[in-house]
């Protein structure tokens, strides 16, 4: 398969130093977008297409992956019509479509997104930036005032998400204020040692669980939130139950 790639070599803008002089220069990062793919012929290609855009905008050089997770849709070819690396995992589940597109990226940073066209791609410099800040991961927050009319169920925003932050600030003792995001970057280096298991949507919140006993930086920043392309994956019974063994076991080691 092709590789969707950034045609712009860059780093990050260089900040300030302390006395207002002479600015640090970021090492040049190279950004592997990983897109978790499951029946999204509605929104790949446009998803795909954002990714790179973005990565043009921030001056970012990088490469566009979509894990292929058992779609019987034409998402894949979709994707690799217009130069996307597409990778096949067969056991289907978010984590598991994560694990296998950090096996196939070669980013210093990975941004993940979903690939339904529901998350704003054009701001993936904004989550990257803070990285070459000194984050290790930066979650995109989905604010209330940022989220597109009809974009999320009220239960899911009101009860679902609220349900699962309030969960993981008891096993972490921190309070995220979107832990469910999929739209996050971080360090590939630190990450792929923290062990992470989770197969389903649960991986979200062990990802940030993991991080946060590691003592890495996580830092939130808000992001746009459109209606996604084409019907949900999410099961809210189904999911919500596997986070809260997965949070269980976690907290109390069992």
């Amino acid at each position: 398969m092709g590789t969707a790639t950034s045609e712009t070599l860059g780093g990050m803008p260089a900040p300030l130093s302390d006395n207002g002089s002479s600015p640090t220069l970021y090492a040049p990062m190279r950004v592997s977008v990983v897109l978790p793919c499951l029946d999204e012929v509605g929104g790949v290609v446009a998803t795909v297409q954002e990714a790179l855009q973005g990565l043009r905008s921030a001056g970012l050089s990088g490469e566009v992956i979509v894990v292929h997770n058992g779609s019987r849709d034409d998402s894949a070819a979709a994707a690799a019509a217009i130069g996307a690396t597409v990778v096949w995992e067969l056991q289907q589940g978010y984590g598991m479509a994560i694990r296998r597109g950090l096996q196939t990226a070669r980013g210093d940073v990975i941004v993940l997104a979903d690939a339904d066209n529901s998350y704003d791609l054009c701001q993936l410099g904004e989550l990257v930036h803070r990285i070459a800040q000194g984050a290790d991961i930066v979650v995109g927050t989905r604010s209330s005032d940022r989220v597109e009319a009809g974009a999320m169920p009220w239960l899911h925003q009101r009860v679902g998400i609220p349900g699962l932050n309030l969960l993981l600030a008891m096993a972490t003792g921190r309070w995220f204020r979107d832990s469910q995001s999929g739209f996050r970057a971080f360090r590939r280096e630190p990450l792929i040692y923290l062990g992470c298991t989770a197969a389903g949507m649960e991986f979200s919140s062990e990802m940030l669980l993991m991080a946060h006993r590691a003592g890495l930086r996580i830092e939130e920043i808000p992001v746009q939130y459109r209606r996604r392309a084409g019907a949900s994956k999410l099961r809210p019974l189904g999911d919500g139950l596997r986070h809260c063994r997965l949070l269980f076991r976690l907290a109390t080691g069992n």
